[in-house]
This record gives structure tokens, C-alpha cells and sequence, in this order.
């Protein structure tokens, strides 16, 4: 018996999808695949395909990231759950993805990710060309699986979207949670601002502030609050331990061994070189070794070499972090699931 081919899920839009599917399912004939078109009024399970293929059509509704909405926008809110379900079941499957203009955008969103609702207003150096025809040059990333599948020579393809990628997802579900501190609900903006898909603070354990909380309850809220991190299927669990490392609650917290088996690996957050030596040397005796050093320091160039050369530690400045290559990176360096930051 010959080897099954393999079958290859496509998703399309109700709509339009009769004469888009067509010219995929022939590609993927012709590379010796076999595909099932799905739509959101099909059946579709990522269990029964070898892969997963998410096509082009219309615009993604920008609730899925809290976008800003145009007028313009032409949107299909039961094929956008559809998609995201299948890309986020098909990569917990370890299933390849491959996604197709809209399709590209879409796994981006799956991912934690958002986008430009009309990339022209963002890029008005670039000129909107309404053919399918390929009009624009594309410069393929080296060492990408792009570039090793079809090469590093720059492309020209058409582009008919408004929408384009803004900022990209890490591929991780995160947690951002408060430890320690005063309820601020702008913190908890913040955190979402900054791409964290679950917020929480002390306030959700029942407290309004750990100041003068005895140790055992801000600890028994802390466990809480990852729990219920962990409940929502969250990848990675970032924990804000403020007030500065001398502050008591905080002390009590870093000096606690129970407290700290809760943390993978810390970020030491500092304003210049002097905290970030002396934070450094008042965390030792806590058994804390920082694995970074983050925070208004990394904004002076002079700062930066200073505390790394005193303390033997790397700076990551809030632009890398916010690169998920550098995240990505910083989280491999601590082999953690969650990490910490103890602001100065």
C-alpha cells in the first residue's frame, strides 16, 4: 500500500471561500497533499487533519485584541472564533500552521498579537495597488523557514489587505499579577497595555493593599493569584513585587523560602548603576540572584555599562523585552514558566 496523503484543513470564508478554495486545494494536490475546506458552517476538527491552512478573506474583528474598529472594515466574527480555535488547537497539537494573508494576520491574533485596522494611515509611504497581481517587493528574513523553503532572494507578491501586523504575539499566554503594593487600577491597564492576556492584582485575593498584612496572607493571596493565572491557561505568570526590595512586606516576602519556590528566575527593576548594585547586594542574603537587571536604567547608555560591569549582570531595556525574540529569550535563560520583577 502506497502512503496516505496527507489531509490538510482549509479555512475560508462562507462567502467568498467557492473560488478561493479551489486554487489552494490544487496546490496542495500538486505538492501531494489532500485538502478539506471548512467554514464556520462546517464541522471542523483539528484531530482529524495532518495540518491546518487558514486562507484569506475579510478583515479580523478587531475585538479579539482590542483593536480600534474603521468603518470600512468588512468582518466575519463566526469565522474569526472558528480560526482562532483551530490555529490555537493545531500548535498545542504541534500541527504545522500556514496562514494566508488574512490567514498570517489571524495566527498573529491567535497568539496574543493585534493589528493595524488600516495600515495606510500607519504607512503612508506605501502605495496601495487594488489588483491581484504582484506589485510588491517583500524582503525574506534569513534563517526563517521561509527562506530555507522558498529562499532568501526578495519576493513580489500582491497585497489587497488595509489591515498588517502591529505588534506581534509571543506565542505564550501571559499573566501579569501585582504581589505587593497599593490597589491602582491604572497598573492593571498597564499590564494589559503591554500585552498581557490576564490581569490580576492582590485586590482579586480580597485585600486592598499588603501594607502591614502579616506575611502568611500575602503569601496565601500570591497562591491564589497564580492559581487562578494557572486556571486560565496561562503560559507564563509575570509577578510585580513593588515597593522597593527594603520595604517590609517586601523584605518578608523575598526572605520567605516558601514564598520564593513560587518564582523561576527574577528581574531586578532599577532606576541607575547605585540601586542596581545595591539592590543586588540586598537581595544576596535573601538567596535571590537576579538573572537581569531592567527599568529606567537601561534609557542611559552609561548606566547600563556601569551596573553590568559592577554587577556582573545583563540589562534588558523595555524595547527588547517587548520584542518577543527577547522575551522568548530572557524566559529561555531562566528555564521558567513564570518570572518575577522586583521593582526598586
Amino acid at each position: 500500500m502506497g502512503r496516505m496523503k496527507p489531509v490538510i484543513g482549509v479555512t475560508t470564508s462562507r462567502r467568498s471561500g467557492w473560488r478561493i478554495y479551489p486554487l489552494i486545494a490544487l496546490n496542495l494536490w500538486l505538492a501531494g497533499g489532500r485538502g478539506r475546506r471548512w467554514d464556520s458552517g462546517r464541522e471542523a476538527d483539528i484531530g482529524a487533519v495532518d495540518g491546518l491552512i487558514v486562507g484569506g478573506g475579510d478583515d479580523i474583528s478587531p475585538e479579539l485584541y482590542e483593536g480600534e474598529i474603521v468603518v470600512s472594515a468588512r468582518l466575519d466574527p463566526a469565522r474569526d472564533a472558528l480560526e482562532r480555535r483551530l490555529v490555537r488547537a493545531a500548535l498545542a497539537a504541534g500541527k504545522p500552521v500556514l496562514g494566508i494573508c488574512r490567514g498570517a494576520q489571524m495566527l498573529n491574533v491567535a497568539l496574543g498579537g493585534d493589528l493595524h485596522q488600516d495600515a495606510y494611515r500607519h504607512h503612508a509611504d506605501s502605495r496601495f495597488f487594488r489588483t491581484i497581481l504582484p506589485r510588491k517587493d517583500v524582503e525574506i528574513a534569513p534563517d526563517t523557514l521561509l527562506a530555507r523553503i522558498a529562499g532568501a532572494a526578495p519576493m513580489r507578491v500582491n497585497a489587497l489587505h488595509s489591515q498588517a501586523v502591529r505588534r506581534l504575539g509571543a506565542g505564550l499566554r501571559v499573566a501579569a499579577i501585582k504581589g505587593t503594593g497599593t490597589g491602582a487600577f491604572g497598573d492593571m491597564n498597564a499590564y494589559a497595555d503591554a500585552g498581557a492576556q490576564v490581569t490580576l492584582d492582590f485586590t482579586d485575593a480580597g485585600m486592598a493593599t499588603t501594607y502591614l498584612e502579616p506575611l502568611p496572607r500575602i503569601r496565601a493571596a500570591l497562591d491564589t493569584l497564580l492559581a487562578e493565572a494557572a486556571a486560565r491557561d496561562c503560559d507564563v505568570a509575570v509577578v510585580e513585587i513593588a515597593d522597593g526590595v527594603l520595604q517590609r512586606e517586601t523584605a518578608a516576602l523575598l526572605a520567605d523560602p516558601a514564598a520564593r519556590s513560587a518564582f523561576d528566575g527574577f528581574l531586578y527593576a532599577c532606576p541607575d548603576a547605585l540601586s542596581a548594585v545595591g539592590g543586588v547586594a540586598a537581595l544576596a542574603p535573601c538567596g535571590v540572584r537576579p538573572h537581569a537587571l531592567t527599568g529606567l536604567i537601561s534609557r542611559a547608555p552609561l548606566a547600563t555599562r556601569e551596573a553590568e560591569a559592577a554587577t556582573g549582570l545583563r540589562v534588558i531595556s523595555r524595547e527588547a523585552l517587548r520584542d518577543p525574540a527577547e522575551a522568548m529569550a530572557a524566559l529561555r535563560m531562566i528555564a521558567a514558566r513564570s518570572s518575577a520583577t522586583v521593582q526598586g
